[in-house]
């Protein structure tokens, strides 16, 4: 058997604060409980709370504590992060080792958020890379554990003086990043949640659309006639009562402020009208390179005009 290269970064012994759901919980029509965002967004407040947190960055490794969490470990693994129940009721927290400070934030704050779930100490809760921040509508827990952990990492009552103080602005992201060691990704779309029918927060990827993937990869007579990549949505939040931020939908812009960020490798701003597929929308554009993982993509905060 390989061993694993482990390094432990926080140990802790604690007696865990579990709390029965309240009867604001949904039932299906099956009658199983269903846990939606208000929950989640209760539980995240009580447990901040119960850390006596006042002040950014939260003490992440506290709040698990809390949640009967006694080690949170380093680990080199494809997974982002791992919750594992051990003997003696206790959990095991593991993060991936390559991740930056701010993503093994988040994933943190992911898995305490597992811990609000009722099967949470009967399997390992995994967590894949892929999803990290992104908030995937198609697996509804992950989903909500993205939204705990956002609360988490940026409770409502430390997170809205601050964005008071720099506004929505790409200068403004990267100061609340810093602020409350979290991600871009995961600051913008903190921040549009302030007010989410007049921002929007996009991040856009050069590549193919789904169906192009496999044409791409074969033999054509005409050069032509090849697909080529194109700057596409990769995830985004805000604009709300407007439409849907489609993800793939490839970029539409009445002046190339986002297209030449990604050329350029420099911040861009200015004015454009947007097609998203199933709207249009004028807005004030400000828009940053960023790499991550070996690709480089492009961070825009918009706002209505």
């Amino acid at each position: 058997m390989m061993k694993r290269d482990v390094k432990i970064i926080q140990l802790m012994i604690g007696t865990s604060s579990i709390r029965l759901f309240p009867a604001s919980t949904n039932r299906t029509n099956n009658g199983d409980e269903e846990i939606g965002e208000s929950f989640i967004y209760e539980q995240c407040k009580l447990l901040i709370e119960e850390g006596g947190i006042t002040e950014e960055p939260v003490n992440l490794p506290l709040l698990a504590s809390l949640r009967g969490v006694n080690r949170i470990q380093e680990e080199h693994m494809k997974e982002a992060g791992k919750l594992i129940p051990v003997e003696g009721g206790k959990l095991h927290i593991s993060l991936r080792s390559s991740d930056s400070r701010e993503r093994k934030n988040f994933s943190l704050g992911h898995e305490i958020t597992h811990t609000f779930f009722p099967d949470y100490k009967l399997k390992p809760h995994m967590r894949a890379e892929k999803n990290i921040g992104e908030y995937d509508s198609k697996n509804r827990v992950e989903c909500l554990c993205d939204f705990g952990a956002s609360h988490l990492l940026m409770p409502d009552k430390l997170f809205g003086p601050k964005f008071a103080q720099t506004g929505f602005s790409i200068a403004g992201l990267k100061a609340l990043a810093e602020t409350f060691h979290a991600s871009l990704e995961a600051t913008g779309m903190k921040i549009v949640a302030e007010s989410p029918e007049e921002y929007a927060f996009v991040v856009w990827e050069e590549k193919f659309k789904p169906s192009e993937k496999y044409a791409s990869t074969m033999p054509i007579l005409f050069e032509e006639y090849r697909p080529q990549k194109k700057l596409r949505v990769k995830f985004g939040f805000g604009f709300q009562n407007m439409g849907h931020l489609a993800a793939e939908k490839s970029l539409e812009e009445s002046t190339s402020i986002i297209q030449a960020a990604f050329n350029r490798d420099k911040f861009q701003k200015g004015k454009a009208e947007i097609n998203f597929g199933n709207f249009s929308v004028k807005c004030e554009i400000e828009a940053i390179p960023s790499h991550f993982q070996n690709r480089k993509r492009v961070l825009s905060v918009l706002r209505r005009v």
